[in-house]
């Protein structure tokens, strides 16, 4: 167990960052926000700003956009990973303490948490919200985190969005409109 959480954590943060693995769309037009798409999963659906692009693969629903412009290549991603956990009695709080544990393990100094467990709801359910810094390397870019945890039946959801420093206020909205659209089917 310990083996397993210690490699998706370690490739997390990477995935999310790059998110670069392109599937189907899942696109509807369904009930999103005006200038929103709808994505509709088997397991939640969530509404998202255009000029987005759907990536997805097992276990993991991700979108991302291009805020270098068309000469470079640095994403903002939004991504929903849902797994079910060992322990069905854990919550979003000691899902994160465990979490952020382990983060603090891999990444030592180079991530800095700046909020933790900000009560909200996703979908309806009690979630926690937490905010970090981390530079995956000493000469990589400055990126911020921010990772909504929800444990739902036994079943983890996280909701993180993934961006550098620089991109931060011209698509935190989208993570917004995420979280507040967010519902499970």
């Amino acid at each position: 167990m310990k083996k397993n959480r210690f490699l998706r954590l370690s490739l997390f943060p990477l995935l999310a960052a790059l998110l670069l693995c392109a599937c189907s769309s899942g696109r509807s037009e369904g009930d999103a926000p005006d200038g929103g798409v709808l994505f509709e999963g088997e397991d939640y659906s969530f509404s998202y700003a255009e000029g987005w692009e759907v990536d997805r693969s097992d276990g993991m629903t991700g979108i991302k956009r291009n805020i270098a412009g068309d000469k470079a290549v640095a994403y903002a991603s939004i991504s929903v990973m849902a797994f079910t956990l060992s322990d069905s009695d854990q919550g979003a709080n000691n899902y994160w303490d465990d979490y952020r544990s382990d983060l603090t393990d891999v990444y030592g100094d180079r991530i800095q948490f700046t909020s933790e467990k900000e009560e909200m709801k996703l979908g309806g359910t009690p979630a926690c919200r937490n905010r970090y810094t981390l530079q995956l390397t000493e000469d990589d870019l400055l990126y911020r985190f921010e990772q909504t945890v929800c444990v739902r039946y036994g079943t983890a959801f996280l909701v993180t969005f993934t961006v550098p420093e620089e991109g931060y206020d011209d698509t935190v909205g989208c993570y917004e409109t995420v979280l507040s659209t967010f519902a499970f089917n």
